[in-house]
């Protein structure tokens, strides 16, 4: 019975983030409303609070999961060159391009924006230490 709850708790986040994904990316993260987040993901608005503890909450997790993906696929870059350490972070540079170039809208929107954004000062979510989590293999 425990299995089955976990996998529809996983279920309903996954509706969730995907719906909001969608949204930030069509229209930006300060325009996400949670009246189209309860509409496009089919999932009610107590659950959505329920999972989320808010909208921001569901913004925090699409921002930690675009921000691994793409800090940990420019780490992944620097960390497979095996030579001169300045040479490594050109693959990382090249990485970064590479990541970007697959879907510009969507690192534009995930990523570019909320990096550069009011929201991201007002929220003390786990995303720095994500940061730091996937850039000290980098550093060491």
């Amino acid at each position: 019975m425990r299995g089955m709850v976990q996998a529809r708790s996983k279920t309903t986040r996954d509706k969730v983030l995907e719906a909001a994904t969608q949204l930030v990316i069509e229209a930006g993260h300060e325009n996400v409303a949670m009246k189209e987040l309860v509409g496009r993901s089919g999932v009610s608005n107590g659950s959505i609070f329920h999972h989320f503890g808010s909208k921001d909450g569901v913004l925090e997790a699409i921002f930690v999961r675009e921000r691994r993906d793409y800090l940990g696929h420019v780490a992944d870059c620097i960390l497979a060159h095996d030579g001169d350490p300045c040479d490594a972070m050109g693959e990382g540079a090249r990485g970064a391009i590479e990541f970007q170039a697959r879907d510009p809208q969507r690192h534009f929107r995930l990523v570019v924006q909320f990096s550069h954004s009011e929201w991201l000062v007002t929220q003390k979510g786990g995303w720095a230490d994500l940061a730091n989590e996937i850039e000290r293999p980098v550093m060491e």
